[in-house]
This record gives C-alpha cells, structure tokens and sequence, in this order.
C-alpha cells in the first residue's frame, strides 16, 4: 500500500491476486475513494487472479479465457484518456516449462489488444528475454524498459537470484507502437527490504542466501510514465 501511496499512479495491475487480498485492498480508504477495481469482492481472482486498479475512466472490464492448466487469463480494461479509447490489459502467462502455453497465450492476448491504437499489455510474462519466447512478442509493441535501458548493464531483473534461480526478467510493460504517446522513464520498484526484515539485510540474511522474501514480493514492481499528446 505504501508504494501505491508514494507513486500514486494512474494505473495498478496486480497478478497472483488472492481474495483475501481484494479484500484488503477495499478497506484501504485512500484505495477505496481514489480508484475502480476490475474486482471489488475478490469473486473473478478465485483461486487466484490478476486485477486492475485505475483512476481513469473505465466504461467496462473483460476477462478473457487463455489455453491454461493454471487458471490463467487476459484481463482488459476498456478506459478513455483525453477524449481517446486505452486498452488497459494484464496477464500472468503460464510458469515453468509451459513455453509452448506462454506462445499461445500470447498468439490470443496481443491480437485482443490491438482493437485500439493505444493499448498496454503488462503482467508476469513468464520468461527473460534471452528465452525462445521472446521472439513471439508482437512487434507492434514496445518493452518499455527495454527502450529506456541498455539491458547489458542494466538488467532490468524483476525476480532476484535465489540459492535455486539466477536473477531473471519476467515482467514487462509493454504499450503499443503509436505516435501518441511516448515513454518517459521506467523504474524498478519493490525491491527494498521491508523494515521488519531491515536487521536480517545488515547481517547479510537475503533471498539469495536462504530462500526467505523480505522484499513486498518475490516479484520486483516496474513504474512507468508515458507522455500523451491531447
């Protein structure tokens, strides 16, 4: 909550969602009058989901079905920037050796997003870039943090090394390719020590070294900003 608090963004999409966690979401004040929630009772994340939070207009949520063993889907937000039609859309695709899966799910998630000229897709995409996956990306969009760093010295990784992980890169922001808006900056949030955790991090008690999460989640956020034209 914190976070949401300190950035205040316009949009937050959530994977891994779990009812109990809508729930406390709602009876957040600041969360409860400032934004609209794909799912206010925690019914559309069972047994767990992906949810979006926003403060922009919204006329009406879809959730589409994706080929999964795993209960995953597409949840698109249709909302309305300056006058002009935004898809807002996250996914968590497939985990673990599902390769094939996260390729089709993809091959039925960006055609869905390219009904408007300005739409986002972003969520836990399941594997780095270095991976065979990358390749069945649309071109028509854009990684945002791929655009705005030199992944050769800025990673980008969103999931820290652990005693059985390499430090990886699965989750993206991606907005497609149109003269309308443009990225700003791209940050990697969440990846601080909670204070509660803050004596095990001075005595060099981390993830990498005994398995335990002292960080929000064992996913790092991404915050972006985009420019729009009017």
């Amino acid at each position: 909550m914190d976070i949401i608090r300190h950035h205040n963004p316009d949009i937050v999409c959530l994977q891994e969602v779990l009812p109990q966690f809508v729930q406390r979401l709602v009876s957040v004040p600041f969360i409860r009058k400032s934004y609209m929630l794909s799912d206010a009772t925690g019914d559309m994340v069972r047994p767990y989901g992906v949810l979006i939070m926003t403060r922009l207009h919204v006329s009406h949520f879809m959730n589409y079905n994706l080929p999964t063993a795993m209960a995953r889907t597409l949840l698109v937000a249709h909302a309305t920037v300056n006058e002009r039609p935004l898809l807002i859309g996250t996914v968590h695709l497939e985990s673990l050796a599902n390769r094939m899966k996260r390729e089709q799910q993809m091959a039925i998630a960006f055609p869905l997003m390219k009904a408007e000229k300005r739409s986002m897709l972003m969520g836990d995409f399941n594997f780095h870039h270095t991976w065979p996956e990358q390749a069945a990306l649309d071109e028509k969009f854009i990684d945002t943090y791929a655009a705005t760093h030199d992944l050769t010295t800025e990673p980008g990784y969103t999931m820290p090394q652990t005693r059985r992980y390499s430090a990886w890169r699965p989750d993206r922001i991606m907005i497609q390719d149109d003269p309308s808006w443009s990225v700003r900056q791209v940050q990697i949030i969440g990846n601080r020590v909670m204070s509660i955790f803050e004596e095990d991090d001075a005595n060099g008690r981390t993830v990498t070294v005994d398995g335990v999460v002292r960080t929000p989640s064992d996913h790092y956020g991404l915050y972006c900003e985009l420019d729009l034209e009017s």
